[in-house]
């Protein structure tokens, strides 16, 4: 039971433990947004007893999303290196050090005071867009 992934992996189809009918959650949403939220689990919504929707909670679909973006970028970078876009690490540091003198002092523009602007850095950390980046790959 299940199917395998072009890497071997076997995929089971996934178990629905935290179902609620349609009219659960028009009748009381709130109180399924809170379960929700309690058990850190996503449930699962019927209608005419067939899957329709998912609700879940912030914090959880955030850490799914990034979980999903970081699995992208290695799926990524799988096929770069199967396709031979590859650099060799001396290659990869000339090309940075290029980039970082080119940036100059742009390198150590201002942040926010929240820290979250685009381009803008945790102190002592640096940052590089993906305009930059891609201009490291081959």
């Amino acid at each position: 039971m299940g199917r395998r992934t072009g890497f071997g992996a076997k995929m089971m189809p996934m178990k629905l433990r935290n179902i609620a009918p349609i009219t659960e959650l028009k009748r009381d949403a709130a109180a399924l947004i809170e379960r929700a939220s309690e058990q850190r689990s996503p449930i699962v919504i019927t209608q005419n007893g067939r899957a329709t929707a998912v609700l879940q909670d912030v914090e959880s679909f955030e850490q799914d999303r990034r979980a999903f973006a970081l699995l992208k970028l290695t799926l990524q970078g799988d096929a770069d290196v199967a396709e031979g876009r590859v650099v060799s690490r001396a290659e990869y540091k000339k090309r940075l050090a290029a980039l970082l003198k080119a940036r100059g002092s742009r390198a150590s523009e201002p942040c926010s005071p929240s820290g979250t602007s685009r381009g803008c850095a945790p102190p002592g950390e640096w940052f590089l867009s993906c305009d930059d980046a891609s201009r490291l790959t081959p």
